[in-house]
């Protein structure tokens, strides 16, 4: 049985390892273009909150060591925030609604300002979500766009990591009969469901182990 899930296997080895292990293989490719956007000054600010390895990368490769406190969605997140600052000083679940959550606790009734890197067409659901607990900025540092012209992919499961990547690939292309479907979260879920997509399994965790497991429920 063949696993496509929409991110290179090179950012997605313990998915591939547990999947192979298996029996499995895994195919992979990001649907999704991802180009840095110049760098900006950073006003200052009392946390920098980041959702995504790509706006790690995208704002510490060019920015000057930050002087304020930082924050990671989840772990995937915090390992690529460790490689450019000494401490993570908060880290998620990886899911918004219970990250956020517990990000409230930790601040506590002192609304910060907090800055929110992220994509151009970012849905800002952390900071949405926020709202009521701090002064948030949403900080564009690189630009996403969906891939055009994607070729239909044959493998029986398919793994979609954000909305964007299902919306790219179900533009040009059906799920074929006997495809089974995985969503890294409810809002990739959403997405896929608002397509006419209504048998969607979602991952437990937006983790690559969850996302392992959810491919393996399906099938058993």
């Amino acid at each position: 049985m063949t696993v496509f899930i929409s991110r290179s296997v090179a950012e997605a080895p313990v998915f591939e390892q547990l999947l192979q292990a298996q029996g499995l293989t895994v195919q992979g490719k990001a649907l999704i273009a991802i180009s840095p956007l110049p760098y900006r000054v950073l006003p200052e600010v009392d946390w920098v909150f980041f959702s995504s390895k790509n706006a790690v990368r995208c704002l510490l490769e060019h920015a000057p060591p930050l002087s304020c406190r930082v924050a990671a969605l989840g772990p995937a997140t915090a390992a690529a925030l460790s490689r450019y600052v000494a401490e993570v000083d908060f880290m998620g679940t990886g899911d918004p609604v219970t990250t956020t959550a517990h990000f409230k606790e930790v601040i506590g009734t002192t609304r910060p300002t907090v800055l929110f890197p992220g994509a151009k067409n970012s849905q800002q659901s952390v900071q949405n979500l926020l709202d009521d607990a701090v002064t948030g900025l949403h900080w564009e540092v690189y630009d996403n766009q969906p891939i055009t012209d994607v070729a239909p992919i044959t493998a029986a499961i398919l793994v979609f990591t954000s909305p964007m990547n299902a919306r790219a690939y179900f533009s040009g292309n059906i799920l074929l009969p006997y495809q089974r479907v995985v969503a890294i979260g409810n809002t990739t879920a959403q997405a896929i469901k608002d397509i006419g997509i209504t048998e969607v399994c979602i991952a437990a965790e937006p983790s690559e182990i969850s996302l392992a497991k959810a491919v393996l429920h399906l099938r058993t």
